[in-house]
């Protein structure tokens, strides 16, 4: 079937991000401070994050907070937590 092709497809294990001003793939577990996670839709936060920029960005906090709405985040409510999405 091909949804669970595509299911199959996703790799949760692995982040973009810019380390040394290289845009990369790495491995979740090699995100170290200093590292500029980029993040899409859906994507789970791999570490504990300050937002630098962002457009429109909603996380859903409600496994931390119990929250049952997705939480604006910008440059002024700018932290976010491992694990959310």
């Amino acid at each position: 079937m091909e949804i669970e092709t595509k299911i199959d497809n996703i790799n949760v294990d692995e982040v973009t991000v810019i380390r040394d001003g290289e845009k990369k793939e790495i491995k979740v577990r090699e995100v170290v401070p200093g590292d500029v996670v980029i993040l899409s839709p859906g994507d789970i936060v791999p570490a504990d994050c300050k937002i630098i920029s962002s457009e429109g960005l909603f996380v859903d906090e409600s496994s931390l907070t119990g929250e049952s709405a997705p939480v604006e985040k910008d440059t002024k409510n700018n932290f976010l937590m491992m694990g959310t999405q």
